[in-house]
């Protein structure tokens, strides 16, 4: 690896660990709004000061919030990645971190699957970018100066 891209391959890994990091405090799901409605009463059979005679009632409506992405079960796999990225990205450059870096971006692949599926486009966007990113500094096979060209 060459002393630049020794310089930004730990800058890369942190990033994708930040943008992994993203879905985790977005809406992942949009939220409800309930109308209110009307139960109509009725006094057909009774006159008003009678206590048979019962008014309208009206039940008012709410707003149901969609949930986080903490709450779904992608979080995990995002949490996971971004936790074994920032990991990496600070640690000394060996076989161990290379495979402990290659689990995260599996997990971040899995997230993005699952972000496909569930139709959800920051986080699918933000899972994107961090692929992109952590990818080929973490699956690239380094280079042997002693190696042989095929053939």
């Amino acid at each position: 690896m060459s002393p630049p891209a020794a310089r930004i391959t730990p800058l890369r890994l942190l990033a994708a660990a930040v943008l992994a990091a993203i879905p985790l405090g977005r809406a992942w799901s949009a939220g409800t709004f309930y109308t209110g409605y009307v139960l109509p009463g009725n006094c057909n059979y009774a006159t008003t000061d009678d206590p048979y005679c019962t008014s309208d009632i009206y039940v008012p409506g709410y707003y149901r919030p969609g949930s986080l992405g903490r709450d779904v079960p992608i979080g995990l796999f995002l949490a996971v990645a971004a936790l074994i990225l920032a990991i990496v990205a600070v640690r000394r450059r060996t076989a161990g971190t290379r495979r402990l870096a290659r689990a995260g971006t599996v997990a971040l692949g899995i997230a993005t699957a699952l972000a496909l599926g569930a139709g959800a486009p920051t986080a699918v966007i933000c899972c994107g970018f961090a692929l992109v990113l952590s990818v080929p500094p973490v699956w690239s096979r380094p280079v042997l100066a002693q190696s042989r060209p095929a053939g």
